[in-house]
């Protein structure tokens, strides 16, 4: 579900620049949340990452693990 989320190219062409920096998020992404190192975010990885945005955005009770599960399952 993350990579999906994260990884889905963009319909039209980004620049160089913007495709760094792009780069370098989904970089710094995995590199906090891709703790068994192995290039993909499984199910627990990935509820971190999505739990940890939605409290950037002040949302944090927005997301249930249930829900979650649910959403993730249906993807994965």
């Amino acid at each position: 579900l993350c990579s999906f989320i994260i990884a889905k190219p963009h319909p039209r062409r980004l620049s160089i620049k913007h495709e760094e920096l792009i780069a370098k998020t989904i970089d710094a992404i995995w590199g906090t949340y891709d703790k068994d190192g192995n290039g993909f975010l499984d199910e627990e990885e990935c509820f971190a990452f999505v739990k940890d945005s939605l409290k950037e955005l002040g949302q944090e009770d927005a997301l249930t693990e249930e829900l979650f599960k649910e959403a993730f399952n249906e993807y994965d």
